[in-house]
């Protein structure tokens, strides 16, 4: 199977006109059993997927056209475009991206239960808080983005490094300290869930309510 990489934001998602009522969330992959006991049992069958509804803007005829045939290019689970949590696309402390610009950002550390990651390559006195995104890209064909949140705080000292923080989902396999990170625009890898474009109602000149369902690809 020819592996096609995934189109980037200017090709896709920058295109689009989100609206009101896009989501972003963790999808859970766990499977729940039920004890004699009345205890429940837990067990992740596999590492949790970012996924959501993306909801577009009303547009006139015309350019809702374009957009539906923009959508449906999309053919499938193997096209895939990048997508960003559109509202996180810079850490709160750093809304435009600005103060991190360019800094080199690297994996200083991962802890032995793959829970925590600290940084180094920072501005010094850089704050990372709950609910910021940060993006790791690795491997070739097909290459892979490990999109994180941060579930505590960290400040980077006067060399750029912070300490462990914990992150959710957990670390992948094979993403390793001294890889590069992103802090500016994470995106996941998503596709198209196949039959769930809604291509809104007619009203009047224009066209409102077009939407579509959206998942990770590891």
């Amino acid at each position: 199977m020819t592996i096609v990489p995934a189109r980037s934001l200017a090709e896709f998602y920058d295109l689009l006109p989100i609206a009101p009522g896009t989501t972003w969330n963790q999808q859970r992959n766990d499977e729940l059993a039920g004890l004699g006991s009345a205890d429940a049992l837990s067990i992740e069958m596999a590492s949790p997927l970012w996924g959501g509804e993306v909801v577009l803007d009303w547009s006139e005829w015309p350019e809702a056209r374009r957009l539906a045939a923009l959508v449906r290019a999309l053919n499938g689970p193997t096209q895939t475009f990048l997508m960003p949590n559109p509202i996180a696309e810079y850490p709160a402390a750093d809304p435009d991206g600005t103060i991190v610009g360019a800094s080199p950002v690297t994996i200083l550390a991962i802890d032995p239960d793959n829970t925590r990651i600290s940084f180094a390559g920072l501005p010094e006195g850089y704050e990372l808080g709950w609910g910021d995104l940060g993006e790791v890209v690795f491997g070739a064909n097909p290459e892979r983005r490990f999109v994180f949140e941060v579930w505590g705080t960290a400040t980077a000292n006067g060399f750029g490094n912070t300490a462990l923080v914990p992150i959710g989902p957990f670390v992948w396999p094979g993403v390793a300290a001294g890889m590069s990170v992103n802090f500016r625009r994470p995106a996941a890898k998503m596709f198209i869930v196949p039959g769930t474009l809604r291509e809104g109602a007619i009203r009047s000149s224009i066209v409102d309510g077009m939407s579509f369902t959206v998942k990770q690809r590891p």
